[in-house]
């Protein structure tokens, strides 16, 4: 799962970024390039090759898509902890979201990528409006 360009847009207005991270060439990274989604596919090791041409430049002058992976990882580095409970009745899930700092929030969603974009989004613009 990664995120469209367009929820991405709404992430970065909102103080998210990848930090040195934005432009890696590695293996599974999505970006959005020339109007198209890119999953960089190259094999990073000598023995068998290098990325190819197109990898490298679309991770170089593309806009990075989050995965779940990265999405959790923002969490986790900006010092936020919770547990996720989810309501089969409702097929939503919950969490209230604790800061190293003592901030707290809830976030829900009806999928597990929604829960984790509302997640980080409520971080980032936190963090970008400086507490």
């Amino acid at each position: 799962m990664y995120l469209s360009i367009f929820t991405m847009e709404k992430l970065r207005k909102a103080g998210f970024n990848f930090g040195e991270d934005e432009h890696l060439c590695y293996t599974g990274c999505v970006y959005f390039y020339n109007g198209k989604n890119y999953i960089i596919g190259g094999i990073d090791d000598p023995e068998y090759g290098k990325f190819t041409e197109l990898d490298q430049k679309v991770s170089a002058k593309g806009s990075r898509l989050a995965t779940e992976i990265d999405l959790l990882n923002y969490i986790e580095n900006n010092g936020y902890s919770f547990e996720i409970k989810r309501s089969t009745t409702e097929r939503y899930y919950y969490a209230d979201l604790i800061g190293d700092n003592g901030h707290k929030f809830s976030s829900s969603g009806p999928t597990f990528d929604i829960f984790l974009y509302k997640s980080v989004f409520k971080i980032a613009r936190y963090l970008n409006l400086g507490r």
